[in-house]
């Protein structure tokens, strides 16, 4: 590097004042930081849910059906050919009940028919209920003191700020 006018004129004024000091050189200093990190154990959290059990009675309108079942007896010859289908006479089905009977001719005779009438019939009814409710607990666990490791580092230099001076803890 060539000496330049200004940097002459600051080496004249040094090696005036102090003749010993005439083509030294001074070393410029720096220094510089380095960053260890290390893990620390700082406790945890259980997190436990039990399950707890409760009776209650539960009351609800219920509804079913109820028949009633009715013969009668007819006793009619029908027509050849003419079978009678099950029909709805209203709510009640009818069902028609046929037998043959060997004659000279063959003919039907309507014996009795099935009625069957069907009643709604609303009802309470009392039923023991079995409810479940989930209930979470969280322990906090403190760190284990021998896994703290101390506050200085390897060469005595700090690896973290104290408990308590982080802003961000």
């Amino acid at each position: 590097m060539e000496p330049s006018p200004h940097t002459d004129a600051l080496v004249r004024e040094d090696a005036a004042a102090d003749p010993a000091a005439a083509g030294r050189t001074l070393p410029a200093i720096e220094e510089s930081v380095r960053v260890d990190k290390v893990a620390v154990d700082r406790g945890g959290y259980r997190v436990s849910k039990r399950v707890e059990l409760r009776e209650e009675i539960v009351e609800e309108e219920l509804l079913r059906d109820e028949v009633s079942i009715e013969r009668r007896p007819i006793g009619t010859t029908l027509p050849a050919g003419s079978v009678p289908a099950p029909h709805y006479d209203g709510d009640t089905l009818v069902i028609p009940v046929l037998v043959e009977t060997v004659v000279v001719e063959k003919r039907l005779l309507l014996v009795e028919e099935v009625r069957i009438t069907r009643t709604a019939v609303k009802e309470r009814s009392r039923q023991p209920v079995t409810l479940r409710a989930e209930r979470i607990a969280i322990e906090r666990l403190d760190a284990d003191p021998a896994s703290e490791p101390d506050e200085r580092g390897p060469s005595g230099q700090a690896t973290h700020a104290p408990l308590g001076h982080l802003s961000q803890e």
